[in-house]
C-alpha cells in the first residue's frame, strides 16, 4: 500500500522531531510501510546535514506491497521516496 508524510519548513534543529510527529504519520500504517517509513526518516536525517540554510521541510513518501522482491500483478513496484527543500 501507499502511504505519504511531510512536514512544513521548520528549524534544522527541530527536524528529527518534526519527522516522527504523530500527527504527520499515517495512522493506518504498518508492516513493510512502517519499515519504509523508518527508513525514510533515517535518510531524511542524513540529507538534511546537506542542505545550507537555517529551516527545511521533509517530504516522504513509499509503496510496499509486502511480498518481498517479487512483482504483484496490477501493484506498483515498492518505492521509498525522500525529498528535503530549504527554506529560509
Amino acid at each position: 500500500m501507499s502511504w505519504s508524510a511531510s512536514t512544513q519548513f521548520v528549524d534544522k534543529k527541530e527536524i528529527r522531531t518534526a519527522i516522527v510527529a504523530p500527527d504527520i504519520v499515517p495512522r493506518e500504517i504498518d508492516g513493510p510501510m512502517l519499515d519504509q517509513l523508518h527508513a525514510a526518516q533515517e535518510a531524511a536525517l542524513q540529507l538534511v546535514k546537506s542542505i545550507p540554510g537555517p529551516k527545511v521541510s521533509v517530504t516522504m513518501s513509499g509503496h510496499a506491497n509486502g511480498i518481498g522482491w517479487q512483482g504483484k500483478s496490477g501493484w506498483a513496484n515498492d518505492t521509498i521516496t525522500v525529498t528535503v527543500s530549504q527554506g529560509v
